[in-house]
């Protein structure tokens, strides 16, 4: 795993006992060697108007690439660090180069860069 990637498992994480439980697709910010830094994907509340710190795919196309089946935000304020191990590889977001400027915006509002 690295930073930019989308990946699926559980979370919220601290409050899962049963880590087959309740997963959901998150972005990652950082990875060291067991852990990684991920931010809390949903697709809940898509109409509603994003944050500067959420980053939106939901563009079909980009949907397709990154291989999510609904419109997603992940908030790039909520985060956690995971053990990589409990999570799975989905995509990165060098797939869709044209969702940069809007995924450093996000970065940029929650304090990452």
């Amino acid at each position: 795993m690295k930073a930019g990637d989308i990946v699926y498992g559980p979370y919220p994480y601290q409050a899962i006992t049963d880590r087959r439980k309740m997963k959901h697709y998150c972005f990652v910010l950082d990875v060291n060697e067991e852990q990684m830094l991920v931010a809390a994907g949903t697709s809940s509340h898509i109409d509603s108007c994003n944050e500067e710190y959420e980053f939106l795919v939901e563009d079909d196309s980009e949907l397709k690439k990154l291989h999510l089946s609904k419109p997603t935000r992940f908030n790039m304020t909520e985060t956690s660090e995971v053990k990589v191990s409990d999570f799975d590889a989905v995509a990165n977001i060098q797939e869709c180069q044209n969702l940069m400027p809007k995924l450093w915006r996000a970065l940029r509002a929650a304090g990452h860069i």
